[in-house]
């Protein structure tokens, strides 16, 4: 055996372990009973250490320096280059640090559904508090010298800067603002919306609608769960007690995650050429299936009827495109339209930068987010339930992963102008509920390279230039100019 193949040998047990790890986060959120919980942190935490006990071991890392001077294809070089990543981030952090953050993560996921149901931040912000005193600790010990943040967001995408992130909200945020100021006072009765329909009609239509885009329920599932995810390998849930229209969204949104996952080369399965990309490119396939083919008219073309029928709906096609697509600044982020919503990431971008430089206290956060939420929004939640409390990232520690959304975003829009440009005939297989060219285009662009290209370099070859907003600005300000006659 070669000391390349010895490296993957290695690597591959760490990778198993994550995915064990997952079907135990699938089980946590899904189906455990909440007395399991000690013994699931327990579960959870041994996991994590086990994991990181290889990726620091001294074989492994022995093995990556003898390989530094070899000659190796792109595929082999891609595959080291990521495990020496890896190994290099985990290196130097104390392996019961790794333990204790996975078991506060494990309990401060269950203190936060808790305080979310009682409407009670107090409840959920001494675990908060522990999550980023841990994260914080994490950064500085992976890399000292770098800001904290961008070292928890390397977690998610390595391949961007905070100025970055921070140039393109600025670009999306100047050019979102006066679009919503034109359309503010533009009515669209959506009162549909609040209709009540039965939960086996909606989860028999959610399970139709993810396999009629292409969802695998051979190697996946639908389940429901207090935030909608997808977890170990593809399986997805969605949520019912938000409306039935949010469902479907978050149905739609999930199944784009998820069928990233199921076309992964399971040939590489446990090495990085097996791994998704980044996390911005993972959320452009959710972001496209639910915003740029989910919420067309020609996606609907095909799905109305349907729809219509089974939910007994009485209104017209053009009619239900425009309230799907109503520009109105909500509590919620998952519910938000494809305008507003990129302000919810800036808000959530700024208050984390806050929280990880200390500027911003964990004790007054509920305060500080409706102040913020009062300037962008123009509106003030009216409980910690539809402010604060709503998104579970941070109970999981899931720092540095709300810009990953609108950078999903904007990656999607210039993926699908690529797309059109490739599959002239895009539009009309859409409306006649064919997805198969798109499916292989995607496959064969995105999906088959795995961890192959960073996320730059995938997006380059994939549209031929670097990921940015301009696509992305282009389209909603095409879409609503349309919907609104601007």
């Amino acid at each position: 055996m070669s000391e390349y193949e010895k490296l993957l040998e290695i690597y591959k047990k760490s990778a198993i372990l994550e995915s064990i790890s997952e079907v135990l986060e699938w089980d946590h959120e899904v189906m455990m009973p909440e007395g399991a919980l000690p013994i699931r942190a327990r579960q959870s935490s041994t996991l994590a250490a086990l994991g990181h006990d290889i990726l620091t071991c001294d074989e492994i890392r022995g093995l990556l320096v003898a390989l530094e001077k070899g000659n190796f294809n792109s595929d082999q070089a891609a595959n080291i280059r990521e495990i020496k990543r890896a190994s290099e981030r985990a290196k130097n952090v104390p392996n019961e640090l790794v333990q204790e953050l996975e078991d506060t993560r494990i309990k401060g996921v269950e203190a936060w559904k808790e305080a979310r149901k009682k409407n009670d931040y107090t409840l959920f912000s001494s675990h908060l508090g522990k999550v980023f005193v841990l994260s914080r600790k994490v950064a500085e010990y992976i890399d000292p010298n770098t800001h904290p943040y961008e070292v928890l967001l390397e977690e998610y995408e390595q391949d961007i800067s905070i100025e970055e992130i921070r140039n393109h909200l600025n670009k999306i945020k100047e050019h979102l603002v006066p679009l919503i100021a034109k359309i503010k006072d533009r009515e669209i009765d959506d009162s549909l919306l609040i209709k009540d329909v039965a939960l086996e009609k909606q989860s028999k239509f959610n399970n139709y609608i993810a396999k009629a885009i292409g969802y695998d329920f051979s190697k996946g599932r639908l389940d429901v769960s207090a935030h909608p995810f997808t977890a170990c390998y593809g399986r997805i849930t969605t949520r019912y007690n938000a409306g039935w229209w949010s469902a479907i969204s978050g149905t739609i949104h999930e199944a784009g995650h998820g069928m990233y996952e199921h076309n992964l080369p399971i040939e590489f399965f446990g090495t990085p050429l097996g791994q998704y990309c980044s996390m911005s490119v993972h959320e452009s396939q959710s972001r496209m299936w639910e915003n740029n083919v989910g919420k067309s008219k020609y996606f609907w073309k095909k799905f109305f009827p349907e729809l219509r029928k089974s939910y007994d709906l009485d209104i017209e096609l053009d009619d239900f495109y425009k309230i799907i697509n109503k520009v109105e600044p909500s509590f919620i982020r998952t519910e938000a339209d494809e305008l507003t919503y990129s302000l919810h990431i800036i808000l959530r971008f700024e208050i984390e930068l806050g929280l990880m430089e200390e500027k911003i206290s964990v004790k007054n956060l509920p305060e500080v987010w409706n102040e913020k939420f009062r300037e962008y929004f123009g509106i003030v939640p009216p409980g910690d339930s539809l402010g604060v409390l709503q998104d579970i990232h941070w109970s999981g520690g899931n720092i540095g992963y709300f810009p990953t959304y609108t950078l999903g975003s904007m990656i999607a829009a210039q993926l699908f102008a690529a797309a059109e440009k490739d599959i002239p005939n895009l539009a009309i297989n859409i409306g006649d509920g064919r997805f198969d060219e798109l499916i292989s285009w995607l496959n064969k662009k995105i999906w088959s390279n795995g961890k192959r290209y960073l996320t730059k370099e995938l997006i380059r070859n994939t549209t031929g230039k670097d990921p940015g907003p301009d696509d992305y600005l282009d389209y909603l300000n095409n879409k609503y100019s349309e919907i609104y006659r601007l």
